[in-house]
Formats: structure tokens, sequence, C-alpha cells
């Protein structure tokens, strides 16, 4: 329940694409879980058809979350403690979700195989504030089973332009445009398939097959309809997402001096997104730090928990220049001087 509250918008709506403008709030949420457990069997089930670790379960379907680490690189695999298994980045990313030392290793853990230093320091962040927490320590995602779930529930809802969330290609909040169908994606499970690692797409793959496999096995038990206008698998699919998709949306910040000490939006990724409370504010801090100054015009709201919002100037990491109410309402002011909040 904890990891589930920590994610209010699962099975909590819907919107009027495909499929879900069809089905009622409780059938979408149902299609919701089919999709999650679909990937949950394929990433975490034990694969065995004879049931001898599975109390008797010979379905595939069923047997998800029973590895909760990836199997190469724990308990005896082949990859423990190997290069191979280490899962970081280089670039900006090592930068901004640095490992605290040479032995952490940020393979596949929990529900959906959450992997590498940038998935798990924004985790950490939303769940923690504080990226440290699971940067230091990753193995909690596979230890606390409420941290297991939610770093599913995290990757399942997290837009990553230019791919969709699942929650959205699932519910009916994305509609593939002209370039995303010129390359094959469509809507329907296959797409994602394709959200979760295009590796398995435009080609014959067997873990796609299954994830398909285990995801009609569940639509059955539920009750639901598969529709045929919608794709299950992503067989004809590009592994990869086009720059000028429906899903090519600004939404991560990158300092922006020309406009002032503010950050822009833009569609690639940074280590600030607009999907994570305080990472506008943490973009500015960063990349203007003690040279920041007083504005002297357009002065813009800013919400009361003093999260920074694009427009918003600031003066450090602690003082929010901003207009009064009324000023706010005029669209322009002139403070030197630590505003009300608006």
């Amino acid at each position: 329940m904890k990891a589930v509250a920590a994610f209010p918008a699962v099975c909590g709506e819907k919107g009027s694409v495909g499929q879900a403008a069809s089905l009622t709030l409780e059938e979408v949420c149902k299609k919701e879980l089919t999709v999650l457990f679909a990937h949950f069997a394929q990433d975490t089930g034990a694969h065995d058809t004879t049931g001898t670790t599975t109390n008797g379960v010979t379905e595939e379907w069923r047997q998800g979350l029973v590895t909760l680490t990836e199997t190469y690189c724990s308990n005896g695999g082949a990859g423990v403690g190997t290069a191979g298994c280490n899962y970081f980045s280089s670039g900006w990313s090592a930068t901004a979700y640095p490992r605290p030392s040479t032995g952490v290793q940020y393979y596949g853990r929990g529900a959906k195989q959450l992997s590498w230093n940038y998935n798990y320091g924004p985790f950490s962040r939303v769940m923690f504030n504080d990226q440290s927490v699971l940067l230091s320590n990753p193995d909690r995602v596979a230890d606390e089973g409420w941290l297991a779930i939610a770093s599913a529930f995290w990757f399942y809802v997290m837009p990553q332009s230019p791919k969709p969330s699942m929650h959205d290609a699932v519910t009916g909040f994305w509609e593939p445009n002209a370039a995303d169908i010129a390359v094959g994606i469509k809507l329907g499970f296959g797409a994602t398939i394709n959200i979760n690692g295009g590796l398995e797409c435009n080609a014959y793959n067997a873990a796609a097959v299954a994830r398909t496999s285990y995801w009609k096995e569940m639509m059955n038990y539920f009750n639901l309809p598969i529709d045929a206008t919608e794709t299950d698998n992503c067989l004809n699919m590009a592994g990869w997402w086009p720059d000028q998709g429906a899903a090519v949306v600004p939404s991560y910040f990158v300092a922006n001096s020309q406009t002032g000490q503010q950050c822009t939006l833009v569609a690639w990724q940074t280590p600030y997104s607009a999907h994570v409370a305080g990472d506008y504010k943490r973009c500015v801090v960063d990349s203007f730090g003690g040279n920041l100054t007083p504005p002297t015009v357009d002065c813009w709201a800013h919400d009361n928990t003093f999260n920074y919002l694009p427009g918003d100037k600031v003066c450090d990491s602690t003082t929010l220049y901003s207009c009064t109410d009324n000023e706010v309402n005029s669209l322009g002011c002139s403070s030197t001087t630590p505003g009300s909040d608006a």
C-alpha cells in the first residue's frame, strides 16, 4: 500500500485515446495491472514449467516477483562482482549520479529490475528527497518489498522523452503521431515492450513474445477484451523512438544565462526533470550558485512550497525574490527585496 500510495495516477485516471475511451476507470485499472504484471512475470519470474520452485504453479504468467535481483549479477551468478554488472553510465550522468565507491553496482533490482545509476538517483530523489540514499545502497530496492514495487511504479509512470510513460500509453493519454507510425510504433501492449527496452523489438525476440503471452493470459483472467486495432507486440516496431514523435516534450531543465539566471525546458535528458519537485531550483542553484543576483524586472509566481518554477528568479539557495499578489496580477514588478509568497 505504501508503494501504491506514492503514485496515485496508477488506477486513478483514464484518457480518451484508444481502448481506454470505451473502458470504465475500473477496467482501465485492471488493464494497467495486466501490463505491469506481464512485465513482472518476464523480468522477475521463475520461468519454471514444472512447478517445483513455485508451489506447483506451472503457468509462467503467474510466476512473477520470484527473483528481485538480476540473476547474472547476484546470488552466485556468473557476473557477480564483474564490470559487466556495474551499470554505471559515463558522461553527464556519472557526475550527476555518482557512486560512493567502485564496489557499488546498479544492476537490475526490484519488480521492474531498476538498472543504471541514472535511474537509481532520480528514483531515490522522488522517494527520499535525496539521491544518495539509493546510490549508496541500491540493494534496498530488492531487500525492501515496498521499494521493489515502488521502483516499478516509478518507471511505469515516468515519461522519458522521446518515449511516453507506460502509464500514458496504457490509459489513453498518449496517441502516436505520423512520425511514430512511420517507424511502426502504434497503440497497444507492444508499445510498452518498446518503452521497456527497444532491444527486444524490430526482430523476433523470445522475451518479447513471452511478455505478450503473459499479457494475453492476464487480460483473459480479468475478462478484458483485447482490442484488435491495437498492436500486442513490437516485432515490426523500430527499437528507438523518433525525435519528432508524439511523446517528445520539453521535460528537462538546462541553464540558460541568456534569459537571466534561469533554466529552460528542453526535450533531451538532463539531471533536472520537470516531473520531480524541486528540480528547477536545483538547476538554477547548481548552475549559477553564488553568482546569483536579485532580479530587477518580471518576478513571477511560485508555489507555496517554494519549489522554483520556470520564470522564477533566485539570489541564492534559500531566498526567492518574487512579486506580491497584486504585482503578479499586473504581470510586472521591480522588486529587489524578497517579496511575499504569491
